[in-house]
């Protein structure tokens, strides 16, 4: 049984092959992925970007990233210079600052499942605004 199942699909192959891909193959159709949803602010040489966004147990945690080759951001506390909607956040850490707090990642954390304006000020003059979907 085995051997005539192989027999019956290596016929159907060559068969159809004129309408199958080259690799005599059949394509399966997918889903497309959804478009990325670039979420970047950039001023004056400083680039802030919202790497991801997980919304779990009541709260909304954002990964940004602070990206410039000038100043040291990793002092900046974005718990007071930031807001979601509104929302001030309850939590503010860095989790790595490379090359002299020129690279700082860090996590804002929200309470609430939050979208809308992030907005953050880096400096009275620097301020950032962010769609977070």
């Amino acid at each position: 049984m085995g051997l005539f199942v192989v027999t019956a699909f290596s016929y159907s192959r060559a068969k159809n092959s004129s309408q199958l891909p080259h690799n005599g193959l059949i394509p399966i159709a997918a889903s497309p992925l959804p478009e990325p949803v670039e979420m970047v602010d950039s001023k004056d040489g400083v680039d802030i970007s919202v790497d991801e966004v997980k919304r779990e147990n009541g709260q909304t945690i954002l990964a940004i990233g602070i990206n410039n080759h000038v100043e040291d951001y990793s002092q900046v506390d974005l718990k007071v210079r930031s807001d979601l909607a509104g929302v001030k956040p309850i939590k503010y850490v860095v989790d790595d600052s490379a090359s002299g707090g020129h690279h700082v990642s860090a996590e804002l954390v929200f309470a609430g499942d939050l979208s809308g304006l992030l907005t953050i000020k880096l400096t009275d003059e620097l301020v950032f605004n962010i769609n977070v979907k």
